[in-house]
């Protein structure tokens, strides 16, 4: 039978007619030039494989189509603009689907329990996906999702959307980087591990769990393109020590260092503004002691564990203490609110470069000799190169540190004393 399309609510499919009996309509008063599919629009009948939306179509409400379990294939229009959160869920026999690129947002549990999907093509336009929009079932398995076209207008791709599936777990380069500089998985073996430029968003590529195991990462260095740490990014890597941060970063998502308990110091730039829940783990299981701030307060919810030190820019005291105090607050909501302990630091003195102490902008075997010779008395060093050259948890600088800076090279050290004391 020919397909056809309807002005009522009736759609003819090929295999049989799909009474849309709860809702194609439109709202002349409101919204005059919408064509909406309603909230929990039921479908008569129980077996449509193959359902044709119709042209003009610009939004499908929440839970609109859960629950049509013989469903394989659906056809959505062009004009499509939002999709709300479960509209296809429990469909769990939709084998494939082409989202339009007007749609910008996949919402969370959009095709959740779609278990027979084996192919998504996003369109050109597509922005972000929600975590769980594509869940699988209790155990979150998918093994059939083997097809996925992501567009270059991919901006983010929330933690846990593809996790387990047959097409990521192909993945195999070391960064796996797909539209928009969204980092989505990590696949390389380094303890330091230095991330791409041009990455700007990193989702739960570094998580450990039984799809990865990045347990041995020990330094990661961020580009300053990267603008989102997204949620889980970093979680459960017990041997990562040492963040590089550049500036540029914005945002820390949620429980993005869950886990890692064995930083003890991270340097934060002034462009981070909002740090999610849990960002920098476990209330009460982190080893993490200084966190250095180099900019305003930033919004946090239950950032950080019990017993962290905020470390705040001398010059920006009127932000973060402008009655003297020694604590600050966050308010969390529902009631709730932290106190920590808040010191001030001297960001008039430029930050070492721990390593280079030469100051020729690299770490190099020169750096090593420059130290040596300085000891010697055969060179002069600057001031600022002395506290370069003082890499070793001693204070003053001796032969120790010009080692440690040939250990740094060979890589058989990834980070210094120095550098987390």
């Amino acid at each position: 039978m020919a397909k056809q399309q309807h002005r009522d609510s009736t759609v003819c499919t090929a295999s049989r007619t799909a009474s849309l009996t709860g809702g194609f309509c439109t709202f002349p008063r409101h919204h005059p030039r919408r064509r909406h599919i309603c909230w929990r629009m039921r479908i008569s009948g129980s077996k449509h494989s193959q359902i044709d939306l119709p042209a003009g179509l610009t939004h499908i409400g929440w839970n609109a189509f859960t629950g049509v379990e013989h469903l394989q294939y659906i056809d959505l229009p062009e004009s499509l603009q939002v999709i709300g959160g479960g509209a296809f869920a429990a469909c769990y026999n939709l084998k494939s689907i082409a989202i339009p690129g007007n749609v910008r947002e996949i919402l969370q549990s959009t095709f959740a329990y779609c278990l027979e999907l084996e192919t998504i093509v996003f369109s050109e336009g597509v922005e972000t996906i929600a975590s769980d929009a594509f869940r699988g079932d209790a155990l979150d398995v998918r093994d059939k999702l083997a097809n996925v076209s992501i567009p270059s207008s991919m901006t983010r791709i929330d933690a846990c959307v593809f996790r387990g599936t047959p097409w990521l777990m192909g993945q195999q380069e070391e960064f796996f980087i797909v539209g928009d500089g969204v980092l989505l998985k990590y696949s390389g073996s380094k303890q330091h591990v230095i991330i791409p430029d041009g990455v700007k968003y990193i989702s739960d590529a570094f998580a450990v769990n039984e799809d990865r195991s990045n347990d041995t990462i020990v330094r990661v260095t961020l580009p300053d393109s990267v603008r989102v740490i997204g949620a889980y990014a970093f979680s459960n890597c017990k041997e990562l020590v040492l963040v590089d941060v550049q500036n540029g970063l914005t945002e820390i998502g949620n429980i993005a260092f869950w886990g890692s308990d064995n930083i003890s110091k991270i340097i934060l730039p002034p462009t981070v503004t909002d740090i999610g829940y849990h960002g920098f783990g476990n209330l009460y299981g982190s080893n993490l002691q200084k966190i250095y701030f180099q900019g305003k307060p930033p919004r946090t919810r239950w950032s950080f564990p019990y017993f962290t030190v905020l470390y705040y820019p001398m010059s920006l005291t009127e932000f973060w203490a402008p009655f003297g105090e020694t604590w600050i607050t966050y308010n969390m909501g529902n009631g709730n609110s932290m106190s920590y302990a808040i010191a001030p630091y001297d960001n008039s003195v430029p930050s070492p470069r721990y390593g280079d102490a030469n100051e020729d902008g690299e770490i190099t075997a020169a750096d090593a000799a420059c130290v040596l010779r300085y000891l010697a008395g055969l060179c002069e060093v600057s001031e600022h190169g002395l506290m370069n050259a003082k890499v070793s948890a001693n204070p003053e600088l001796a032969a120790e540190d010009a080692a440690l800076i040939l250990r740094f090279l060979t890589d058989l050290i990834f980070y210094f004393p120095a550098e987390i004391k």
